[in-house]
Formats: C-alpha cells, sequence, structure tokens
C-alpha cells in the first residue's frame, strides 16, 4: 500500500552538520581556550603553595581552569562519539525560524573564558595594586556574549534563516550544508533515487546528480532515515533503484 500524498503546504526541515564542520569548530576551541586554560592552571597550582590570598587565588585559578579543561573535553568527546547509539535516534524536523540550538543557548566556554579573564584581571590586581582596564572591558563582553548577547547578534543578522538544513516538500528539495556546498532541485527533475543503507544519490535528467551520506553528517544515519521516510509521501513517483556507488 501506497504512503498518502503529503499536503501541498508541507515542509519537513531536518538540522544538517557536516562532520569537517564540527571539528573545525572542535579545533578553534581547543585552539582558542586551550593554552589559556593550561597556562592559568599552572599559575594556580603555583599560588596553592604560597599562603594568604594568593593560596586563595590559586585554588580558585585551578577550579576554573579545570572547569574549562572539563568543557573542552565534552566537547571532544561529542566529536568523538559521533557515531554513537543516539545517531539512530530519529531526526526531529526544526522550526525554521528558531535559532540554531549551539546559538539558543548559554555558551559556557565563553562563561569560562570570561572567568579566566576575570581571574586574571584579580592576578594581576595581587600583584600590583593595580586594575587592567582592558581586561575587565573584554571579561565583561566575553560574558554578556555567552549569556545572551550573542542570540541578540544571531537575530538581529537573520541567523535563523542562514542555518545549515535540508528542507523537504512535496515540489522538490532544498539541501544547505554550508556556503560552497549546496544543492536544490524539483522532484519533476529527478530521475531516480537510489537508497542504500547509509546513503541516498539523487540522479537528474540533465545529468547531474547529488549523494546524501551518512559519513559527511553528524547524525548523519538519522538523517538518511528522515529523507528515506519522507520520500513516499513527498515523491511517490520516484522509485527506489539500486544502492549508490
Amino acid at each position: 500500500m501506497s504512503a498518502p500524498a503529503a499536503p501541498a503546504g508541507e515542509r519537513i526541515v531536518l538540522p544538517v552538520q557536516l562532520r569537517r564542520q564540527q571539528r573545525v569548530e572542535l579545533l578553534r576551541g581547543l585552539l582558542e581556550h586551550g593554552p589559556a586554560a593550561v597556562t592559568l592552571l599552572g599559575a594556580g597550582l603555583a599560588g596553592v603553595g604560597r599562603g594568604g590570598s594568593a593560596r586563595v587565588l590559586g585554588v580558585v585559578e585551578v577550579a576554573a581552569s579545570v572547569w574549562l579543561l572539563a568543557l573542552l573535553g565534552r566537547e571532544l568527546r561529542h566529536v568523538v562519539r559521533a557515531d554513537d547509539d543516539a545517531s539512530a535516534e530519529a531526526l526531529a524536523p526544526i522550526d525554521e525560524t528558531a535559532l540554531p540550538a549551539r546559538l539558543a543557548g548559554v555558551d559556557w566556554l565563553g562563561v569560562a573564558s570570561a572567568a579566566l579573564l576575570a581571574l586574571e584581571v584579580w592576578h594581576r590586581w595581587a600583584e600590583t595594586g593595580r586594575i587592567v582596564r582592558p581586561f575587565v572591558l573584554t571579561a565583561a563582553f566575553t560574558l554578556a556574549m555567552a549569556l545572551g548577547g550573542r542570540r541578540l547578534v544571531a537575530r538581529r543578522v537573520g541567523a535563523a534563516s542562514r542555518a545549515p538544513r535540508l528542507v523537504l516538500t512535496p515540489e522538490g528539495f532544498d539541501y544547505r550544508a554550508s556556503r560552497r556546498k549546496r544543492f536544490a532541485a524539483a522532484w519533476a527533475d529527478v530521475a531516480a533515487a537510489e537508497s542504500g543503507p547509509d546513503a541516498i544519490q539523487f540522479r537528474l535528467r540533465d545529468g547531474r546528480d547529488f549523494a546524501l551520506r551518512a559519513r559527511d553528517h553528524v547524525r548523519g544515519a538519522a538523517l538518511v532515515a528522515a529523507v528515506r521516510d519522507a520520500l513516499p509521501r513527498l515523491a511517490p513517483a520516484l522509485a527506489a533503484g539500486a544502492p549508490p556507488p
């Protein structure tokens, strides 16, 4: 029994993230925050061996640097475990007017970075008795952006409409993973959709083709499965063929 046809106005919007982009973001975070955390940890351990306020400052520095390193470790585990069992769970459609999850919540790495800057201000004040105003302003700005400022900026520049996504409609599909990796086509222009266990390849009548492969995406297996499940309703005329090479 064939699946019922999709309503004319139906839109299925699926989140898309390339594995390459995820690794680049992780590397950027490690380069931005890792050296500062290690440096502060060394300074804190040195301060713990002293007495008075230096010991208190050292304990706080150690705690803050360990917290930041733990956040970086969590991000690293998230990348390493991208192929775990959670990838097989159904991929829920998203609201295309909402901000991406990475912009909607609190940026804890940003909060930790602001804490490190504040500790640097405290450290220099304890040593010289002077407050370094540029560090104070930078710490305040970093904290404000981490707690909500980036959401305001993202809404201002329309980040929601430019977020990576795959849009499926009864008329066709629009894949936008990055500025360079994009592809769109109407179902009427697709000659066949060749579905395999880990990929779907669309072959167009003009000779072009587009392969949606699980290995290229975060939660790729769930993404491919969601598209495969939607095809019978959105494009019932497309016949399944052999798996893509």
